[in-house]
């Protein structure tokens, strides 16, 4: 079986069928299905044209019959309605069904936490967390995600304005998160409320972040030193400490709860502090598990500029989480496609994922018309077209 096939495939259209009929997703509306939306939205963001109501109504009403045509007006108000567990569901069965394929290379199971936010015009949405502060005309979109193994293993909505801030939305989403008991948390330092520190600590959290040069503390043991002679980084501290924090009446006091705090300057000769609840890694491994914390942030970049994500195709907020789902989904698969085919980067994988999946779209369509996709002339046409 091609290979392309192969990852399409761990999402079997039985399953989208049940899945269907679980959420009701299609008991108001027959004729614009969510099997329907689900296809046509994968075209969609591979294609990487801007996403458009127009444009997918264009791609899901390829091979249809005339009378069974949608409108983007139509496909407008089925996003304001379509359920979003339906999608919450097919992404969270792709994640189970290729999670194990994405182990580390080292064993560890490094689990990054961040959110990622996007502006858009107060006049075109009323929903996301309200007016970001000296813009009164822009409203954000914030969603936090952890990254698993390479893989987006959880998402969380930001729905109230308080989220606006880290402490309160990533601390959300790790409790909500998928966090197994052998993951290690790494998040930057937007997270940095030592209250939130300390219950991470009390719930068996393993985690890996940074805090600000400026932090106070009261130390507790100095740890030895050790600086390898190889190494880009030089290591300044490693020592044991309680954090500074502030009680409901806002008065500062001292949190009694151990922490190990790494100072480190780097190849740039920036310096830089760790903190962690993590007592038997080295300082040189507690520097290089954090250095991978970035990963999420090239995920991120990758959603971005490739599938669409900063340009919504629905500004109701129900319309942007299936958009979103699905821009998940098709970087799931993609990620999939990429790491058995053992390529590396973005840009030229994805341009063959985009081919194939374009090939397998026209097949159907082939076949919708009567047409043999597996015929000679049709192979033929796609050689010629080096698809």
């Amino acid at each position: 079986m091609d290979q392309f096939e192969a990852v399409i495939g761990l999402i079997k259209k039985e399953d989208l069928i049940k899945l269907a009929e679980e959420y009701s997703v299609d008991k108001c509306n027959t004729k614009i299905l969510g099997s329907l939306i689900f296809k046509g939205l994968m075209k969609l963001i591979l294609s990487g044209q801007r996403a458009s109501l127009r444009m997918l109504a264009m791609l899901i009403n390829q091979g249809q019959e005339e009378h069974e045509t949608v409108t983007y007006s139509g496909l407008s108000k089925r996003l304001k309605t379509l359920r979003v567990d339906y999608f919450k569901a097919i992404y969270e069965n792709l994640i189970i069904a290729c999670g194990t394929e994405f182990q580390e290379n080292d064993k560890l199971n490094l689990h990054r936490f961040d959110s990622t936010i996007i502006n858009l015009s107060g006049r075109m949405i009323k929903d996301g967390i309200g007016r970001i502060a000296g813009k009164d005309i822009d409203t954000q979109i914030k969603v936090s995600v952890g990254l698993r193994n390479q893989l987006p293993a959880s998402i969380r909505f930001c729905l109230d304005k308080s989220e606006s801030n880290e402490n309160v939305a990533l601390i959300k989403a790790i409790n909500e998160g998928k966090v197994e008991k052998e993951d290690i948390l790494l998040f930057d330092r937007g997270l940095n409320s030592v209250n939130n520190l300390s219950s991470l600590c009390e719930e068996d959290y393993k985690f890996v972040t940074r805090i600000k040069l400026d932090r106070k503390y009261a130390l507790i043991k100095k740890n030895k030193i050790e600086n390898k002679e190889n190494s880009k980084n030089h290591f300044l501290e490693d020592v044991i400490i309680n954090l500074y924090g502030s009680n409901s009446s806002k008065k500062v006091i001292l949190i009694a709860n151990n922490f190990r705090l790494i100072k480190m300057i780097n190849s740039q000769d920036n310096e830089i502090w760790f903190l962690t609840n993590l007592f038997d890694s080295s300082a040189e491994e507690i520097a290089e598990m954090y250095k991978r914390r970035w990963d999420i942030e090239v995920f991120f970049k990758f959603i971005k500029q490739n599938l669409g994500y900063k340009h919504f195709l629905s500004h109701n907020m129900n319309g942007m989480q299936v958009y979103i789902y699905m821009i998940l989904i098709t970087a799931v698969l993609f990620l999939v496609y990429k790491k058995r085919c053992n390529m590396s980067g973005f840009k030229l994988p994805l341009f063959e994922f985009s081919l194939k999946a374009n090939k397998s779209f026209l097949k159907d369509l082939l076949a919708l018309y009567g047409i043999n996709p597996e015929s000679e002339a049709v192979k033929k046409y796609f050689k010629e077209m080096l698809i």
